[in-house]
């Protein structure tokens, strides 16, 4: 029984190139997640000191919608728009909640009010200044053990 050489496995040109096709998709797709790392990674410095309190729904969803731009004015687009959805996410203050947007520029460092970002500091100074004291104190009265049980060390020798 004979065989068609076109059926035979490997030895047909379509399947050659096919086969070729496939080890070309194996090596670009290893790539590609080499690629969406570096851009997410881009994303990420781009947007990380305005979105500390986010999660990384909105880095993905970027990454998403970069990857999906048909050409550079579509990305530029995207760019845009998740530049304004970041101006309405971040012109909240991260110590009250309350929006921003409105507020004197003298009263807002970034997002956040002036005057809530003094009284967390304040009030994290405070706190650090209590630990601080109750750390010297313990750390005062150890040494004040270890130098009496010394000088009964020291009594006991001089007998």
């Amino acid at each position: 029984m004979r065989r068609n050489k076109k059926s035979s496995g490997t030895s047909d040109i379509h399947t050659k190139n096919l086969l070729s096709l496939y080890h070309q998709f194996n090596v670009f797709a290893s790539k590609l997640d080499d690629i969406k790392s570096c851009a997410l990674f881009e994303i990420k410095s781009k947007y990380s000191s305005s979105l500390e309190k986010y999660d990384n729904v909105f880095f993905e969803e970027c990454l998403e919608d970069i990857f999906a731009a048909k050409n550079d004015d579509d990305f530029n687009a995207i760019i845009k728009r998740f530049d304004e959805d970041l101006l309405i996410k971040t012109s909240v203050c991260k110590y009250c909640g309350l929006d921003t947007t409105k507020a004197k520029p003298e009263t807002v460092f970034g997002s956040d009010h002036i005057s809530c970002a003094l009284k967390s500091d304040v009030d994290e100074s405070k706190s650090s200044s209590r630990e601080n004291v109750e750390s010297l104190k313990n750390r005062f009265d150890t040494l004040i053990f270890y130098m009496k049980e010394l000088e009964k060390k020291i009594n006991e020798l001089d007998k």
